[in-house]
């Protein structure tokens, strides 16, 4: 009885001290709804079902036609890589897009399928597949037919997709380089939780063209075509019937993203690869760097030489994994680059990276500013054929007339030179005194001006004015007052009205930068 009564008294107890207040779920349950995971190689029913697709899903086995027409599709892919929560393209284009009406989709092995309708655009289609948060890495086939008003069906078609993780390691100066062939490729990125900052995403779709398209924050948000309309998917195109109208294009080049991971730091990266004609492509993403530390890449990098004697015998720099070289390859290049250099050397680094670039005057001393110094490499060109990236990231800003087109003050500020802690200036060919005449020229149009005003070019000074030279050259860093004066007797002298050559461009942009 002792025993039965303190049994009792115990449960008095415990039921007192489980007031409301201990509840821990009272009011509104803001937890995330759970999803248990799904494996799409063995758990092929679920996952069929689980799909987020603007459709309509079927129980059974997905029907064979006997009506089978080979001839309706002309184009697909047979393979594809996607990350969960992220939608996967289907790419098909049609011989004869008449009559196409619905997609009939089945994940192999399911027993269960989804009917899609179809609206061809262009004889082709993107039948679009969400893959959920919770479906786990692993690999699974796609069965699909077209089927037109008539009851008329094409053959199956059978694409083996990978479903694999977002890219979130980023070593060295990039995340891996990714590359394919035709087809829709997906490629996800989980960016650092950094704030705000910037990163480049560098492509060469080579001489086949592709498309390259961007998303970030759910928005796309770059393309080497026209930009995107929300809910509208990248297009596909057979290889012969592309042009660059439709964004595909066959190049190297690059985008510049800002980003803030306090609102996202989910990057896709499609690449429309065309269709039966073998393509190829390549895309490479930088390392995102914040706002703070974004501009010091060229930080990381050794120091140059004070003068061509001080090169390492070895040409070593401790501490830095790469060499100095004075290759005859960048000399060629010299005078085009760095207008009024006597010669460079470069640091190579042993992997593929940013590199350093020091340009020496006549009597073999770094040139510390101008367009004559030296500029860091984000990508240094390694050997004597420049690489792709360098191209894009080093060499398409400072050239003139491209879509990655910076003006010259500002490349000097993004690029900068390296001073080599020698304690001197030595500016060559400095546009300091001369913001205001070249405005937003690039520092190839730059490069052009002063080879206009060169002393050396212009033995006889009957062309250009001994007081014009003075002043680009920066012998005489004081505005002249009648610099528009010249300006266009020099124009008028290379007979610029009847002439449209660079020189009598940039002569043009020189003179509406003073007189706007």
């Amino acid at each position: 009885m002792k025993t039965k009564c303190r049994n009792l008294l115990l449960l008095i107890i415990i039921c007192m001290g489980c007031s409301e207040s201990d509840n821990t779920f009272q009011g509104e349950d803001n937890r995330s709804e759970f999803f248990k995971p799904v494996d799409p190689k063995t758990e092929v029913n679920r996952f069929s079902r689980e799909l987020n697709i603007n459709g309509q899903n079927i129980e059974g086995e997905m029907p064979i036609a006997t009506n089978m027409d080979n001839t309706i599709v002309s184009g697909f892919t047979t393979s594809a890589s996607i990350t969960n929560d992220n939608f996967l393209f289907l790419p098909v284009t049609f011989a004869d897009e008449n009559n196409v009406v619905e997609a009939l989709v089945h994940i192999k092995n399911a027993d269960n399928y989804w009917k899609i309708p179809v609206t061809p655009i262009n004889n082709s289609t993107n039948l679009q597949i969400g893959i959920p948060s919770h479906v786990l890495n692993g690999t699974f086939i796609v069965d699909y037919l077209l089927k037109k008003s008539d009851g008329t069906t094409s053959q199956i078609l059978e694409t083996q997709v990978g479903i694999v993780s977002p890219e979130s390691e980023c070593s060295g100066f990039s995340f891996p380089t990714i590359s394919g062939s035709d087809g829709l490729t997906v490629k996800t990125y989980t960016l650092p939780d950094i704030g705000a900052g910037n990163l480049t995403i560098t492509y060469n779709t080579f001489t086949i063209p592709d498309r390259v398209d961007v998303r970030y924050n759910d928005q796309w948000v770059e393309s080497t075509g026209d930009l995107l309309s929300e809910g509208e998917a990248p297009p596909v195109k057979e290889c012969r019937s592309v042009s660059t109208g439709d964004g595909f294009i066959g190049t190297a080049n690059s985008f510049e993203l800002a980003f803030d991971t306090n609102i996202s730091n989910k990057l896709d990266i499609y690449v429309s690869g065309c269709l039966n004609n073998g393509t190829q492509w390549t895309v490479t993403v930088s390392c995102p760097q914040n706002d703070v530390t974004s501009a010091l890449w060229y930080e990381e990098l050794p120091d140059c030489p004070c003068s061509l004697s001080e090169i390492p015998e070895n040409n070593q720099t401790p501490g830095f994994d790469g060499r100095w070289s004075d290759s005859f390859c960048y000399q060629i290049f010299t005078d085009t680059y760095h207008y009024g250099a006597e010669t460079e050397i470069r640091w190579i680094p042993t992997t593929q990276g940013a590199g350093q670039q020091c340009t020496y005057d006549s009597n073999g001393n770094l040139i510390t500013s101008g367009i004559a110094a030296g500029s860091p490499d984000r990508r240094s060109p390694g050997g004597c054929f420049p690489n792709p990236e360098h191209t894009s990231l080093d060499v398409k800003p400072w050239e003139s007339n491209n879509d990655s087109t910076i003006a010259c003050i500002e490349y000097l500020k993004r690029w900068p030179s390296n001073q080599g802690n020698c304690g001197n200036s030595n500016p060559v060919n400095d546009i300091n005194h001369i913001t205001n005449l070249i405005g937003n020229m690039s520092c190839e149009e730059v490069t052009t001006l002063f080879q206009i005003g060169s002393s050396a070019e212009n033995a006889d000074f009957s062309i250009v004015p001994v007081e014009l030279i003075l002043y680009l050259s920066g012998q005489n860093k004081n505005t002249p007052t009648n610099l528009l004066e010249m300006l266009n007797a020099v124009a008028n002298q290379l007979n610029c009205s009847n002439n449209d050559n660079e020189q009598c461009k940039v002569l043009e942009k020189a003179i509406k930068n003073l007189t706007s």
